[in-house]
């Protein structure tokens, strides 16, 4: 910490005081020590001065030229409220009106923080909760940007676009598009300051089981239970579905499982990356499970055999990440 670079100035003229706040040094968490001058009214002498931050006293001093140090831990950033009261030797005193001063990081004002909260991997959803927050610096938070990216399942990445700005909000529901991978950031403002973006937190929204191409017998089927309401039904061993032109690093097959469901085997063109079987004790909808998690983005052809036997499969959609 530095001391302050101009000394608090009082002037006690006509039964008054008055206080000039002085300018503001580069500090830490606060000043080592505040100083003061001080001309009496009339006859009477300035026995003491007084320093008070946010009404509590922080010292006093009966010397001149008056100082008293300021325990720089004591006092955290941000906006506080200075005074001085002078005491005199009839026993009078006069207290200054109050004066605004800033508690400032080395360098100048303390830049505000912000964070994102973690996205999952994927959401069997059209909509996504995302939520932030902040860490105020030298001032409190006014408000927040967010922005996002996007990738569509067989492109990728568009430059930032805004979905929020100047928001006082910490959360909200963002309306996206099927087979889409979405990476949100947001920064924090301040009455003059503004904070780094932050990391990027991504998820993807699955593509539809009706964009992909149906090969043997396959069933369309309708219900609310199941992504967008439809999902793809068959009990043929080696019917299949293909979806080309996947650009992809991450995937995930949305399904149902469940007593009487098979088993699929998922294909990167001719390569079997993952046999998956959908089995479950009990029937859960829009499950995701993750088949493929590559080094590197890759493009290629999608391929889901049914491997079973007389037990059905429900496909419900993939979910198609641009990132790990």
């Amino acid at each position: 910490t530095t001391a302050v670079s101009t000394p608090l100035t009082v002037n006690v003229v006509n039964g008054s005081v008055g206080l000039t706040a002085p300018a503001i040094g580069a500090a830490v968490a606060g000043w080592t020590s505040l100083a003061a001058t001080a001309t009496p009214p009339g006859g009477e002498e300035l026995e003491r001065l007084s320093f008070f931050v946010d009404g509590a006293a922080i010292g006093s001093d009966d010397l001149s030229p008056y100082s008293v140090a300021w325990n720089s831990a004591s006092v955290p950033l941000g906006s506080h409220l200075l005074s001085v009261r002078a005491d005199f030797s009839d026993g009078s005193s006069l207290t200054s009106p109050t004066r605004s001063i800033s508690v400032v990081s080395a360098g100048g004002p303390a830049v505000p923080g912000a964070s994102i909260a973690a996205l999952s991997a994927w959401y069997a959803a059209t909509s996504v909760a995302v939520h932030w927050s902040g860490t105020p610096g030298t001032s409190a938070i006014t408000s927040y940007d967010v922005r996002y990216r996007r990738a569509a399942w067989n492109g990728t990445f568009g430059a930032y676009t805004a979905w929020l700005t100047g928001t006082a909000a910490t959360g909200g529901t963002f309306a996206g598009s099927t087979g889409s991978t979405y990476c949100f950031s947001a920064r924090a403002h301040d009455t003059g300051q503004v904070s780094a973006w932050t990391a990027e937190t991504c998820t993807a929204l699955p593509l539809d089981d009706r964009s992909l191409s149906l090969h043997g017998t396959w069933g369309k089927g309708l219900s609310t239970a199941y992504y967008r309401g439809t999902y793809l039904r068959s009990t043929s061993h080696g019917a299949y579905l293909t979806r080309t032109g996947v650009v992809a690093r991450r995937i995930a097959l949305l399904a149902t499982v469940c007593r009487t469901c098979g088993s699929v085997r998922v294909y990167w063109g001719s390569t079997l990356i993952k046999t998956v079987s959908l089995y479950s004790s009990t029937t859960a909808y829009k499950r995701l499970i993750s088949v493929a998690l590559f080094s590197s983005v890759r493009t290629g052809t999608l391929k889901i055999v049914v491997s079973s036997y007389s037990k059905q499969v429900l496909i419900d959609g993939v979910a198609i990440r641009r990132v790990p």
